[in-house]
C-alpha cells in the first residue's frame, strides 16, 4: 500500500511548535493520492526558504532540473542586501549562476531566529510575490523541521493553502533526515489542475 502524505504526517511525533501545523493540516480536505514525484511544474514557482542555503539544500535539484520550463522565485525572509548579508546573498546567487535567467531572488530582511513572531510580514511578502508572478505553486520547508524559522515559513504557506490563495505546496527537508520522499506535491483540493 502506498503512503499518502497525510498517512506519513500522522505517524510522526512533532515538536510543540509544529504540532499546530499537524492539527491544521488534518482540517484540510484529504487528498488520497499517494505521494508522487515532482513533475509538470507551472511556468512560475515560489520557493520560501527561511535562510540562505535552504533553497539549495531543499529544492536545488528541482531548480536545476526544471529550470528550462519554470522560473523559480526564491524568497529568503532572513536575508537583505545590506553590507552585513552581502556574502550570503552572493553565495545564494552564485549557487544558481548556471540558471541565472530562471531564478529571481527576493529578500525580506527579517530577523534570523525570530520568524515565528514575524509570520504576518512573511505572509505579506509572499502575497506580494504571488500577485506579481501569478504563481499558485509554492515550495516550503517541511513543517517537522527542527528550526522554528522553518516551521514559521511552513505555517505561513499552509495558511495560504487553507485560504485557497495557492493551489499546491511542495515540502522539502533541510535540517534533519526525515523521509526523502516527502519533498513532494501536496494539493488537498480535489480538481486541482495538477490532478489531471
Amino acid at each position: 500500500m502506498k503512503k499518502t502524505l497525510r498517512d506519513a504526517i500522522n505517524t510522526i511525533s512533532l515538536p510543540l511548535e509544529t504540532a499546530y501545523l499537524k492539527r491544521e493540516l488534518n482540517k484540510l480536505p484529504e487528498n488520497k493520492d499517494p505521494i508522487k514525484p515532482i513533475k509538470n511544474l507551472p511556468k512560475d514557482v515560489l520557493i520560501v526558504a527561511p535562510h540562505s542555503d535552504d533553497e539549495m539544500l531543499g529544492a536545488g535539484g528541482v531548480i536545476h532540473s526544471e529550470c528550462f520550463e519554470t522560473v523559480f522565485h526564491i524568497y529568503i525572509p532572513t536575508l537583505n542586501e545590506k553590507e552585513d548579508d552581502l556574502t550570503r546573498v552572493n553565495e545564494s546567487k552564485k549557487a544558481f549562476s548556471s540558471v541565472d535567467n530562471k531564478v529571481v531572488f527576493y529578500f525580506g530582511g527579517l530577523e534570523d531566529g525570530r520568524l515565528f513572531d514575524q509570520r504576518d510580514e512573511i505572509s505579506k511578502e509572499v502575497l506580494k510575490i504571488i500577485k506579481e508572478t501569478g504563481t499558485k505553486t509554492v515550495f516550503a520547508p517541511f513543517f517537522t523541521e527542527l528550526h522554528k524559522d522553518h516551521a514559521a515559513c511552513s505555517m505561513t504557506v499552509l495558511e495560504l493553502l487553507k485560504e485557497k490563495t495557492i493551489d499546491d505546496i511542495y515540502f522539502f527537508s533541510t535540517n534533519h533526515l526525515f523521509l526523502p520522499e516527502m519533498a513532494n506535491r501536496f494539493h488537498p483540493f480535489p480538481g486541482s489542475k495538477f490532478d489531471k
